[in-house]
């Protein structure tokens, strides 16, 4: 899935001629859904790598829907053709008092901005309207980057400690079920860096992750019962 992505992403700058040709806006979204640490943000990474080092582009970061139209319809004025990278992580922090407009104004690209591919994140989905999940030429690409499967669990343990083989690995494969990218990491540099025993620190990451499940379901409980009470 993020090759994919990252490919696509690539070659969108390529194309600009067939979107002319059938009258469309150059412009493109992907909204990439998931658990925190799973690897969003490593394929904004790498297309925000692309966008300058091969295409002389810019790299936007969105905070502000409203801002990011002023400053991406003046950028137009005086640079008409530059490739445009607009990156909208957690893009539900950006609704609320009255700003959800603006973001789908922003998306529509109704001040007429293109040559633009924006990524936007979000950890969740539950709080994303339908406008935004189910609306293509907002996102045409709605993908769910979820947890790790023990394939690609085992291939960043043996790029990252490549002395890692045979049992040995497929017991760290083993430990790791239902880890995010973010709490592999962890695990590797606990044990080679730190000097912690590898099944300990395993058992430790588990626990927070049932800890940080936790929390997430108190907190929307506590959420439920806000609005219930408005």
């Amino acid at each position: 899935m993020a090759e994919s992505l990252i490919k696509e992403a690539q070659k969108f700058w390529h194309v600009a001629d067939n979107f002319r040709k059938l009258g469309f806006l150059h412009k493109r979204g992907f909204l990439l859904m998931g658990p925190a640490g799973c690897g969003k943000t490593s394929i904004i990474n790498r297309v925000a790598e692309y966008v300058p080092r091969n295409l002389d582009g810019v790299v936007l970061l969105v905070t502000d829907p409203a801002w990011a139209e002023v400053v991406l319809s003046d950028l137009r004025q005086v640079e008409p053709e530059r490739p445009l990278l607009a990156v909208i992580e957690d893009i539900d922090a950006t609704l609320g008092e009255g700003r959800e407009e603006r973001l789908l104004s922003l998306l529509d690209g109704k001040t007429k901005v293109d040559h633009i591919l924006f990524i936007a994140t979000t950890n969740y989905r539950e709080r994303l309207d339908q406008r935004l999940l189910a609306r293509p030429s907002r996102f045409d690409r709605v993908e769910l980057i979820g947890v790790p499967s023990a394939e690609v669990m085992r291939a960043y343990l043996e790029r990252q400690v490549p002395d890692l083989v045979g049992a040995e690995l497929e017991r760290w494969v083993e430990w790791s079920e239902g880890f995010s990218l973010a709490h592999l990491k962890e695990l590797v540099l606990t044990v080679r860096c730190l000097g912690a025993d590898a099944s300990e620190a395993a058992v430790r990451l588990k626990s927070t992750l049932r800890q940080k499940h936790s929390s997430e379901k108190f907190t929307r409980s506590q959420v439920g019962f806000s609005r219930l009470g408005r």
